[in-house]
């Protein structure tokens, strides 16, 4: 698959649907603003992912949002300015994404490291 994992006729597919949804709001959809659109929602994902990962935090199910400390924000903002969003807002597509991508976002991981002799 390409294009984040999609064939660009999946995308295509995507913005059919949504132009053929009754009620649609705003712009009418493209197969690029789709994919942008899951991008972004993928890059969302990944910030919420990490701050849930983190040591001291927690998370309410029923409102999909961050539950930390102070210190524990002020802490990660420090170096995560783009996680500031989520003190204040839930994330409720949190459950989805979950299902979507985990196992399939690279993360650096399992990257190697190369280490010069000493």
């Amino acid at each position: 698959m390409a294009d984040n994992y999609f064939k660009p006729v999946t995308w295509q597919g995507a913005a059919t649907k949504f132009c053929d949804l009754a009620g649609q709001v705003g712009a009418v959809k493209s197969s690029q603003s789709c994919k942008d659109r899951a991008q972004s929602i993928k890059n969302n994902f990944r910030i919420v992912k990490k701050i849930r990962e983190l040591s001291g935090v927690g998370w309410d199910a029923q409102t999909c949002t961050v539950i930390a400390s102070g210190p524990v924000w002020e802490a990660y903002l420090a170096t995560n300015c783009k996680a500031n969003h989520w003190k204040t807002h839930g994330f409720p597509l949190y459950n989805k994404c979950e299902e979507l991508w985990v196992g399939t976002i690279a993360t650096g991981g399992g990257a190697l490291m190369h280490q010069t002799g000493s």
